[in-house]
């Protein structure tokens, strides 16, 4: 299985992430990301977007049932896969097929209007 991906964060979000882990003595984050099979397009200066990739700090159970809004780092493209992806669990190994749009470009960075990390 193989999926590459490119995604982008800013430095104002990393700098939240480090000042965050600084703060809470936290050596490690643990991240989510999707890679979706739909292309999103924005608007930029330089011409139209397109991402089907979001990376975001991964949630507790309860900050999901509660609803609480994803703190998101990274959006982007996945430029290649071999249509292949295996699923891994504690003990069991599932493979599927997927497929992308071959128009991607480059990725917009969308960021969210506070510091809201779930940790």
């Amino acid at each position: 299985m193989t999926v590459f991906a490119k995604t982008s964060a800013s430095k104002k979000t990393l700098k939240t992430l480090i000042d965050v882990m600084e703060k809470k003595g936290i050596e490690y984050i643990d991240f989510d990301i999707a890679i979706n099979d739909q292309v999103k397009e924005f608007e930029h200066p330089k011409g139209t977007v397109r991402q089907n990739v979001s990376m975001w700090v991964s949630q507790t159970k309860e900050a999901q049932e509660e609803k609480k809004p994803k703190f998101f780092v990274a959006n982007g493209r996945a430029n290649y896969t071999d249509g292949k992806v295996t699923i891994v669990s504690k003990d069991v190994v599932k493979t599927g097929t997927i497929q992308f749009d071959d128009s991607q470009t480059e990725a917009a960075q969308v960021l969210p209007e506070d510091d809201g990390l779930p940790f």
